[in-house]
């Protein structure tokens, strides 16, 4: 990921979730979209905050 835009399926295949569930979260407004034509584009800094976010999310589950 060397890249500084992603797309949304570039993302879940990352993840190994499904394009629907990346949307989801866009839509719960947990990660910050550029729309280009008709493309949705994530910053790859704001997808690697939103990585981070979820991952101190879990921490704090336990």
């Amino acid at each position: 990921m060397n890249k500084n835009w992603l797309t949304i399926n570039e993302i879940a295949s990352y993840l190994n979730v499904s394009r629907t569930a990346i949307v989801n979260a866009i839509n719960r407004k947990e990660i910050p979209t550029t729309r280009v034509g008709r493309r949705i584009l994530i910053k790859q800094d704001d997808f690697q905050r939103y990585l981070y976010n979820i991952e101190i999310k879990g921490k704090n589950a336990l």
